[in-house]
């Protein structure tokens, strides 16, 4: 539940300043994180179906075996970013 609230503050302002949260198996389906500030964060098992992360910053962020499919990743910085597990928007997965 606080990471809930850490999402909605961060929705409040001009910028997601998401870095290094924990969202651990977190439900943010539809999501709109677009531009987000997820510079390792931890996304591991989240549901992040048809979620918006268009240009976000996710170096370094954990999205082992999280659930993608529907994702918009266009953008998207990756770089360093775990994925091993990881169900992809085209519905493969990673191993």
């Amino acid at each position: 539940m606080a990471n809930q609230q850490s999402l909605e503050k961060a929705r409040e302002s001009s910028r997601y300043l998401l870095r290094r949260q924990d969202f651990h198996g977190e439900d943010l389906s539809n999501a709109d994180l677009s531009g987000a500030y997820l510079y390792g964060a931890d996304l591991s098992y989240c549901d992040l179906t048809n979620t918006n992360l268009s240009c976000a910053n996710l170096m370094y962020a954990d999205l082992g075996h999280a659930n993608l499919m529907g994702a918009n990743l266009n953008g998207a910085k990756l770089k360093f970013t775990r994925m091993n597990g990881a169900i992809m928007p085209d519905g493969k997965s990673i191993d």
